[in-house]
């Protein structure tokens, strides 16, 4: 685990940014490790030689824990390379390994560690790498020698003759002869298997694979196993795109309850659109699986999306109630996890659902909205969307009206969020007074609190305590710039249903945190637009001091979701409590 002692682990740059991050890095005093081999290029006249990164978008640093935050903050970095949600450590003496393999200018060759066929263990007895310890490799062509880096998926493999290896622990012999006269595969597993680190049991099914192409393809970063509930949980990484449309890699997570094996197909697959999270580790992939652990008796496959924000963009700021961001961001993970589940040799039914509350049931109906616009081949057999924010404008208006906001941390949030991503460029200080606005970055940007805490130290559910005049008289030209941002992403108008699309809206008519006027319009919206089948379900619930009325709702929603689930799915109810 990374302390305050300096050590290796490895970061992931932006596209081809590997030698300038480096170079920053080393002017703020860090040190690097950027593995570079020199090759062809040809050009328009000539052929020319240059140094390239051996693995590319792959950049080690020494750092310590206190480092974390500083290093993410610099221009280049992508994320840290985590193991079990914490930066993964790398041994000096592994990374000294491959120094002396690189600095032999030795011709090497980068491999899928996942298609490596594993054998004997091993070590070299003399020339520039004496002493140096591996496995061997029995599925090599040509006698390759090498070290394989478990915990980013890649070999490294070089030639290498069998004359100066010695077993380190008696192998039997094989039909085959591990030890002829011919030189030998084998590898050094250099860098420990990310699952090591895992602090959940295991299974004995074999490691998902992983792409050597990190930069444009999903890949499995690490798997659990929850105890007690036995549900596996596949975290993982994949491409989609930013706020501003441009390409990114996010996060998510996979689950699948133990009755699901590759032998056992699952009874379909649930898209699960995460509710509103301020703390970094109340993401999926960092282990926040309560409602997925929750849904493990149905049989159904689970995708969770961590949101632009959270997981491996945890150094950005969150685009919170952002739909249309979420919404792509929700799709594209469910559609890396079905690559990936099938390449692992799961499969599952043709139940596809879709689900989510409060900001969930938010990107829930955005998911909707995206489908119908650009992906024809995703067909949701039921969607499930609770007290979600479709209609922003109207959410302001009733804040200002009423002047009371059940969570004032989500005002705050939308107000930033909108501010920033849809470029309004408003100074913070024309939209949050005191003492808002001398905290937003310890309370809201750090990702230290969670909504209750922040809540708490706003203490006070009136917007007119935290916000400007400016916010609040929604006759100012700031508030109407406002209103257009929120209008441009409001889910009750400006788009085309699908007229087959099955869904339950539900809503608490209590909620102070999302007025029940946003589901309201939506099923308006919906039915006018041709959907038949909107199950309109609510709730008359004051909710007390401990369960507010918006968390109640959450409750009634779960269980209705549940009672619908199992009649689709043909199976017994289950109680989600």
């Amino acid at each position: 685990m990374l302390n305050d002692t300096p050590q290796w682990v490895a970061l992931y740059t932006n596209p081809r940014a590997e030698k300038a991050t480096a170079k920053r890095l080393q002017d703020l005093g860090y040190e690097t490790y950027l593995p570079l081999q020199r090759k062809l290029h040809r050009w328009s006249d000539r052929w020319k030689s240059v140094e390239v990164p051996l693995l590319p978008s792959y950049l080690f640093v020494k750092m310590r824990i206190t480092d974390v935050v500083p290093i993410l903050g610099v221009n280049g970095v992508s994320f840290i390379v985590s193991w079990h949600n914490k930066p993964g450590v790398i041994p000096d003496n592994e990374i000294e390994s491959m120094r002396r393999m690189v600095d032999a200018d030795a011709q090497i060759h980068v491999m899928n560690d996942s298609e490596l066929k594993k054998g004997a263990h091993v070590r070299i007895t003399e020339g520039q790498f004496a002493g140096m310890e591996g496995t061997l490799i029995t599925n090599c062509q040509g006698g390759n020698f090498g070290i394989s880096i478990s915990g980013l998926n890649f070999a490294l493999v070089m030639d290498i003759e069998s004359a100066i290896l010695q077993p380190i622990k008696e192998e039997k012999r094989t039909a085959h002869g591990l030890f002829d006269k011919k030189a030998i595969c084998l590898a050094f597993v250099f860098i420990a298997s990310l699952l090591t680190f895992n602090a959940c049991s295991k299974d004995d099914e074999p490691e998902p694979p992983a792409t050597d192409l990190p930069l444009t393809e999903a890949y499995i970063t690490d798997s659990t196993t929850l105890s007690p509930s036995g549900l596996k949980v596949y975290n993982f990484v994949y491409p989609s795109t930013d706020p501003y449309g441009d390409p990114i890699m996010l996060s998510g997570a996979i689950t699948l309850s133990d009755s699901i094996t590759r032998q056992a197909p699952a009874r379909g697959m649930l898209l699960y659109n995460h509710f509103t999270v301020y703390r970094a580790d109340q993401c999926p992939s960092h282990g926040e699986l309560d409602m997925q652990t929750r849904m493990a008796p149905s049989g159904l496959i689970t995708v969770s999306a961590d949101y632009y924000g959270f997981g491996v963009t945890n150094h950005h700021h969150q685009a919170y109630c952002l739909s249309a961001v979420n919404a792509q961001a929700s799709i594209d993970a469910l559609l890396a996890a079905r690559k990936l589940l099938s390449a692992m040799g799961y499969s599952w039914d043709d139940p596809l659902f879709n689900a989510g509350y409060s900001q969930g049931g938010q990107t829930t109906v955005a998911v909707l909205r995206l489908v119908a616009q650009k992906y024809p081949d995703i067909d949701f057999t039921y969607s499930f969307a609770g007290a979600g924010s479709y209609d922003i404008p109207e959410t302001y208006r009733q804040f200002v009206d009423t002047t009371i906001a059940g969570m004032p941390s989500t005002v705050i949030s939308v107000l930033l969020s909108y501010n920033e991503f849809l470029r309004l460029g408003i100074p913070h200080e024309e939209i949050f007074t005191e003492p808002v606005l001398s905290h937003i970055d310890d309370w809201i940007y750090s990702k230290r609190y969670t909504r209750e805490e922040i809540d708490a130290k706003v203490g006070s559910l009136s917007i007119f305590q935290y916000a400007t005049p400016a916010v609040t008289d929604t006759s100012t030209t700031l508030a109407r710039r406002f209103f257009g941002a929120f209008e441009s992403d409001n889910l009750c108008r400006g788009w085309q249903p699908r007229g087959t699309e099955h869904i339950m809206l539900f809503h608490n008519s209590k909620d102070i945190t999302v007025p029940i006027a946003n589901t309201h319009n939506l099923y308006n919206f919906l039915t006018a637009n041709g959907v038949e089948d909107v199950d309109l379900q609510t709730i008359d619930f004051d909710g007390n001091d401990v369960t507010p009325a918006h968390e109640a709702g959450a409750i009634f929603f779960g269980m209705l979701a549940v009672n619908k689930l199992s009649e689709i799915l043909n199976i017994q109810p289950w109680s989600l409590f």
